[in-house]
């Protein structure tokens, strides 16, 4: 149980810290999605809590990979013409 909750911790500091260099992401969030779904697997308990939290974490996987090449932009680096 304990492997699983430091597999979970990684994977959500992956998700949380952004690191880029140019555009593109140092620490990507889909490895830290699959962290944090390999250790609700390494739960194995059959509550359908942990079964709809497996399937979450799995889609967020593949719903996070353009998230890698696009560059997030801060509020105040917007880039505007004066007229």
């Amino acid at each position: 149980m304990r492997e699983s909750f430091h597999k979970m911790f990684w994977g959500f500091l992956l998700i949380l810290v952004e690191i880029h260099i140019v555009a593109l992401d140092i620490l990507p969030d889909p490895a830290g999605y699959y962290l944090v779904f390999s250790g609700i697997v390494m739960l194995k308990k059959d509550s359908p809590a942990v079964a709809k939290a497996k399937y979450l974490a799995l889609g967020m996987v593949f719903l996070s990979i353009p998230a890698v090449f696009i560059q997030q932009n801060s509020m105040g680096s917007t880039c505007r013409k004066s007229v």
